[in-house]
């Protein structure tokens, strides 16, 4: 039988998601709702799905099985704790959750109620990100001394203007780093390794909102590797996001998902076979599907085996804690101890 889902949102990223459910053999996209119950209803029509005019209606439907939630990410925590209570999986968009608090009342909600809890990170499955990850954990660089993080997006005043949520804390969290950056964040510590220490500041220097459009920082990862992070949503035109990472025997560098460099003693060097997709730097929709369907086919895979789907909810944390922790330094100007 097919992996039911329900969608939870009907806005910017959930047609993504209706189309990568749509190529998972095994899955199946059968109701949506959302806060506006015209726009649930134009966006079921659309795709012959049901739908229904609030959460509560939704998950008392038997034939759900998984909720996506596709809201802004400060209602995230409720409705995910929500549908878990209900009986329903939980695959929650990025970031997990705006607030620790808010995570962990999560993370407790599924050891509670033994259902699967898990955050949309796609990129992880990107076939070479996805090499990249197997050469680190192969030891194919060695020990790893650097790693970059470069995320230069540009975001103009009306894509903030266009929703009442973005650009707050209350809705958004936080800005170039929570909402633009986490997906980024995500693949340093996962590539990486986790943050010890970090030192940030974080500024709103182009944009009318409440949170940062510009932000940098350093941080001491787990076996001493250092990183810096920049992230911002003011740099016309915008930039591909560029990860890089060097260790003693090699360096490998990531243009958005694609691999541009790969230099590791003893192996062939490589040279990209086409030019680098520029992909959300400028447009918030220019998301690629392929990886959206892997990680989906995943999920669909743990849930029939009963195994954690990736990618869990102490991943999800973890990334947004590391934006936290650099929100926090910037206003201590201190460093923050993970």
């Amino acid at each position: 039988m097919s992996v039911r889902f329900a969608i939870v949102g009907c806005g910017t990223i959930a047609p993504m998601h209706a189309e990568a459910i749509g190529r998972v053999e095994g899955a199946a996209l059968v109701a949506v709702t959302s806060r506006r119950a015209e726009q649930a209803r134009v966006f079921a029509d659309a795709r012959g799905l049901a739908w229904e005019p609030d959460l509560p209606s939704l998950l008392r439907r038997a034939d759900v099985d998984a909720v996506i939630i596709c809201t802004p990410s400060g209602l995230h925590a409720d409705m995910a704790v929500a549908a878990m209570r209900a009986g329903k999986h939980a695959i929650v968009e990025k970031p997990l959750a705006i607030t620790l608090e808010q995570a962990d009342v999560m993370l407790a909600a599924a050891r509670e109620t033994g259902r699967a809890l898990a955050v949309i990170s796609q990129l992880r499955f990107a076939p070479d990100v996805a090499e990249v990850k197997r050469a680190v954990i192969e030891g194919r660089l060695g020990r790893l001394f650097l790693a970059d993080l470069s995320m230069k997006y540009f975001r103009s005043q009306a894509y903030y203007d266009s929703a009442g949520w973005r650009g707050t804390w209350a809705m958004d969290g936080g800005g170039a780093l929570m909402n633009q950056g986490i997906h980024g964040v995500d693949l340093l510590l996962w590539l990486a390794g986790g943050p010890r220490k970090i030192y940030g500041h974080a500024s709103t220097l182009a944009r009318t909102i409440e949170v940062e459009d510009t932000a940098v920082a350093v941080a001491e990862l787990e076996g001493g590797c250092l990183a810096t992070i920049t992230g911002t949503t003011s740099v016309t035109p915008g930039f591909p996001r560029r990860l890089a990472l060097h260790g003693q025997r090699g360096s490998i560098v990531l243009e958005e998902t694609r691999i541009v460099t790969w230099q590791i003693e003893g192996e062939p060097e490589r040279t990209p076979t086409a030019a680098p997709t520029i992909g959300a730097a400028n447009v918030p929709t220019a998301v690629g599907i392929d990886e959206f369907a892997s990680q989906y086919r995943a999920i669909v895979g743990s849930l029939r085996d009963g195994r954690l789907p990736p990618v869990s909810a102490d991943e999800g944390r973890r990334a947004v804690a590391a934006v936290l922790a650099i929100y926090e330094s910037s206003r201590t100007g201190r460093p923050a101890v993970m």
